[in-house]
Order: structure tokens, then C-alpha cells, then sequence
């Protein structure tokens, strides 16, 4: 499993050579900068708006990033190839993936950064929606920091929209609590993720 995920020597080099052109393409502004760990395994939890997130998330954190996506994108001829080059990682939503979560773990085990999306889905209001109780079963079979991210956009992220990705503190195991290993437990690590999320993009962080 770890083979799988050892190399990511493609997004490093887009990041290297594009991520700048694409922050000022995409209007971008970066704030909390500071609370970017720079190593060891984190799991990155943002709001989610359009399919640019990806693209802007990866050029704004500061090193490259693996992402769950749903695992109906990896069975397009052209893309699969495409997604896992840069780092996907499919996931079967709405049941229980092992597979997913073994692949979560592994990634957190390199000391990589894994990109989730709590709501699962992108926003159909722009609004925040509830986080997936599945979000939190990740984050206690992992045991990885969490740092919580809004993006913020009048309308969808896109080129010359103008967008700011916040960064918030990192959430540490023990500020969600003991664990039960149950899916209220689960259920409570998600809303606390998308409470700092919102958080962060209401500006009281």
C-alpha cells in the first residue's frame, strides 16, 4: 500500500512550476500561512465549492497533497490516469471503504498531507453543510493532526475570481476528545471540523 504512494514526483513539479502562476490566475489570496506544519503526516479539512478546490488547495499548502475522490472520476479513460498522478485516492461514498481508509492511514504514515472534504460533496448554496460522520472514522483510525481550511469566494473558485483559502490552528487528537469508537464519536469529529471551518470563514479566527 505505502509503494503506492511514495512518489509524487509529478504534483511536485507542477507545484514548483506552476503554483504561483496559478495563485495569481486564480486571484488567490493565502492567509495563515503560519499554521502550515512543514512535515510529518496531516490530514487537510476544507469547505468545498467547486472542482478548482483541488487546484488551488494544492498550490496555496505548502507541500504536496494526496485527496479522496469518488471513485466514479477513476473510471474515465483519460482522467484515472490523470488524478492518480496527482495524488487521488478513490473513495466509495455513502458505505463503509476499507480500502480508503487503509489508504488514509498509509499516506499519514509518510508523513504526507491527505486532503478531505467533510461534506462530501460540493456545496450547492455555497453554503457549509454537515460533515460525514466518515470524515471523523478517518481521523481516529489515522490519528493525524487536522488543519481545518475555509475557501472563501462570492461565487464558484474559478479563473480571475477572486478567492481567499484561510488556514486555521492545528487540531491535535486530544482536542477531539477520548475516543468511543462509535459513529456518534465519528459524527462529533466532523461537526468540530466544520465548526473550525466555519469559523475561519465567518473571519472570527
Amino acid at each position: 500500500m505505502k509503494k503506492q504512494f511514495s512518489n509524487l514526483t509529478f504534483f511536485s513539479f507542477l507545484k514548483k512550476t506552476l503554483g504561483g502562476l496559478l495563485l495569481g490566475l486564480y486571484r488567490v489570496k493565502v492567509e495563515g500561512r503560519e499554521n502550515l506544519p512543514k512535515d510529518g503526516g496531516l490530514i487537510l479539512c476544507s469547505n468545498h465549492l467547486s472542482m478548482n478546490d483541488v487546484i488551488i488547495l494544492g498550490a496555496a499548502h505548502n507541500r504536496p497533497i494526496h485527496y479522496l475522490a469518488k471513485a466514479e472520476l477513476f473510471r474515465v479513460p483519460l482522467l484515472a490516469p490523470l488524478i492518480r498522478s496527482l495524488g487521488a485516492i478513490p473513495i466509495h461514498r455513502g458505505k463503509g471503504d476499507t480500502a480508503a481508509i487503509k489508504a488514509a492511514k498509509s499516506v499519514v504514515e509518510l508523513g504526507r498531507t491527505l486532503c478531505i472534504f467533510p461534506e462530501g460533496h460540493r456545496s450547492k448554496d455555497l453554503q457549509l453543510g454537515k460533515g460525514k460522520a466518515g470524515v471523523g472514522l478517518i481521523l481516529r483510525q489515522t490519528g493525524a493532526p487536522v488543519l481545518p481550511a475555509a475557501i472563501i469566494c462570492k461565487k464558484r473558485p474559478g479563473p480571475f475570481k477572486k478567492t481567499i483559502i484561510r488556514f486555521g490552528p492545528v487540531l491535535t487528537q486530544a482536542d477531539f476528545g477520548e475516543p468511543t469508537g462509535d459513529k456518534r464519536d465519528y459524527q462529533a469529529c466532523a461537526d468540530l471540523v466544520m465548526q473550525k471551518i466555519a469559523e475561519l470563514k465567518n473571519g472570527s479566527v
